[in-house]
């Protein structure tokens, strides 16, 4: 797998031997980083959420974001991803964070200090029946982490509702074998506490 666009284009990706990481194809990648645009990708930090090999992540500052927060709850994922930013040299620029997607908001917001806020999100969870849907409301509950034109993309093979608290539908687009649910904060979401 290798980096398809930006300054790192041509960077291989490569998987600890045993890796469970389902990496996105180079045709899904260039869906998502389309559907949130090099303005969008430019203007704040990019979330990913279940973040596998970090192939979309690293995409994504490899295309102009300048801070990521690549979410892993797997240790050994989480030191290949650091292994691969520190060999491109853009260490500086990503944050690790071991821990459940479920509750990795909190931990974000605290790391984004006054500088940053998260314009792209990506969350790509296991295959698992319900878990995309159980994701749902927590990203509609941390509204202080939402840039004010920020899309969230969950990609999946399962029907997700089109709104949830927080959270707004906009579009849905068949990738291969899952759909993309691109979903904006809602105005609502962003006005509670």
């Amino acid at each position: 797998m290798r980096i398809t666009a930006g300054e790192l284009k041509g960077r291989e990706i490569r998987l600890s031997k045993g890796s469970r990481a389902r990496p996105a194809t180079g045709y899904v990648r260039e869906l998502v980083m389309n559907l949130f645009n090099p303005d969008r990708l430019a203007a704040g930090a990019f979330l990913d959420i279940c973040a596998g090999s970090g192939i979309v992540g690293l995409e994504a500052v490899s295309r102009g974001a300048p801070l990521l927060f690549s979410v892993e709850v797997d240790r050994r994922t989480c030191d290949d991803i650091r292994s691969l930013a520190r060999e491109f040299d853009i260490l500086q620029r990503v944050r690790i964070l071991k821990v459940d997607a479920r509750r990795c908001l909190t931990v974000v917001e605290k790391q984004l200090g006054e500088t940053h806020k998260v314009s792209c999100c990506f969350v790509d969870p296991p295959y698992i029946e319900g878990m995309a849907r159980s994701l749902l409301p927590g990203l509609g509950q941390c509204p202080g982490i939402w840039d004010a034109d920020a899309r969230i993309i969950i990609r999946t093979p399962d029907d997700l509702p089109e709104s949830t608290e927080g959270l707004e539908l906009i579009e849905k687009r068949k990738a291969g074998n899952a759909w993309l649910w691109v979903f904006v904060p809602t105005r609502s979401g962003s006005q509670q506490g």
